[in-house]
Formats: C-alpha cells, structure tokens, sequence
C-alpha cells in the first residue's frame, strides 16, 4: 500500500472558498545507514599436533630458527628424546604463542602460528612410536565450498617397483590403491581429504634399499581459489 501524508500550511493561504491553492512541498531524503566494510579474516592452513607429542613432555622438544629463502624466520621443530627415536620433524611459520618456562617457543598451532610442513620416517619402528596418522585442517571465518587439492611427487606406480631400481613394497596394502578417494605415494602411504580436512596415514617400509622422500602437496581452495598449501614428506630411509 503507498503511504499517503497531508500537509497543513502554517498560515491560511486560502481566502476564496472553493478556489484551489498550489503548494510546493521540499521533502528532503533520509540519511542513508552506513555500510560497514568488510572485515578480512585471514585463512590459514596447519597440520595438527601428531600422535608422538601425547608421549614427551612439550618442555623437552628441541627448537632451531633459521632464515628462509625468502628472509622470513621459520621455526623447524625436532621431536627427540633419549630413549626413543621417532624420525620426526615439523617447520613452522608465524608468532608462536605459547613458550616453555626457559621462553622457549612451542609446537602448538593458533591463529598466527602454524605448521605448514611435516617430515616423517616411514621405518615400521618408528611408526610405532610416532603414530602413523597425521591431520591437517583448514580454518578461517569465510569459508566457501572448500575442497583440496593432493599430489605427491612420487605418485602409487604399483608394488612391484624393482623396474625403477627401488625396493618393492614390503608390506601388504589394506586398501585399494587404485580408489580414487586416495592419493598414494610411491610406497603406499596415502592421502584422503574431507570437508576442511585433510588425513595422511603412512604405511610402514623397512630399511633396505635406498632412501627415498615422497613429497605430498596438499592445496587448498575456498570458492574456487587456492588459499593455502600443506606439505608432508614420507621419508622411507636406508640404513
């Protein structure tokens, strides 16, 4: 319904009865609400706090800082104790935000501080001890149609990889390697993602043969652009 509204002038202009008046009417436009601009909230990407930290006390970890290539520090992280070995390394970026009693900072992600690369041996031994699961999650306040991205360098070419001059796999899969859910790496580790998630689980190797990295990338993408990126490193060694 249009909203009628009468006006009443001040003074009487009318002195003829029955005679029309015109009368001119300035109305003036409300003030438009202002619009607030958009807040940016930042989205970052972080591997989680592995299976190995449950066990040795954070006052223990060893941290070393060191430049990148492109002049920012990075935190690399070495999980070690005397009595085990578990062949476990991390890099991290950013503030951290938690440090020990020396000051010390540690291996605990938050907004500004996160764990961008994994490096973890395949050795069944040291599985054992580190856990062969690892997460990484995406997060950030505008998040839309979030989807990942994995490959690794040195992709499934099937168990028998004596034609590549490397040891074949040692150890029977408990999946298919040709689903298509998964990424798998050259020695059967593999790589699936859900949602904001994204899961690695190693298979275990011995220590014949020679060492080989296997590099998984794992980028992410919020409405359609890639907004972080993720790297884990299954290292099968050689002793």
């Amino acid at each position: 319904m249009t909203q009628r509204r009468r006006f009443f002038a001040a003074t009487p202009v009318q002195t003829v009865p029955g005679q029309t008046v015109a009368v001119e009417v300035q109305m003036r436009r409300n003030a438009l609400a202002p619009v607030s601009a958009p807040v940016s909230v930042p989205t970052t990407a972080t591997w989680l706090l592995p299976q190995a930290f449950a066990f040795i006390p954070l006052e223990e970890v060893d941290w070393a800082l060191e430049p990148s290539q492109e002049g920012l520090p990075f935190y690399d992280f070495w999980l070690y104790h005397y009595e085990k070995n578990f062949g476990l390394s991390a890099r991290w970026k950013g503030t951290p935000g938690t440090t020990n009693a020396s000051g010390n900072p540690l291996p605990i992600p938050g907004a500004d501080f996160v764990c961008h690369e994994v490096t973890a041996s395949t050795y069944e031994n040291r599985l054992r001890g580190s856990g062969a699961v690892f997460f990484g999650v995406l997060q950030g306040a505008t998040l839309a149609d979030v989807h990942w991205k994995l490959m690794w360098n040195t992709p499934w070419a099937g168990p028998d990889l004596t034609e590549h001059g490397l040891d074949s796999v040692e150890y029977e899969l408990d999946f298919d390697p040709e689903d298509a859910r998964y990424a798998v790496s050259l020695h059967g580790s593999r790589a699936s993602t859900w949602g904001n998630m994204v899961m690695v689980i190693l298979h275990p190797t011995g220590s014949g043969g020679m060492r080989v990295d296997m590099t998984l990338t794992a980028t992410a993408y919020s409405a359609g652009v890639e907004v972080a990126k993720l790297s884990f490193v299954a290292q099968k060694d050689a002793f």
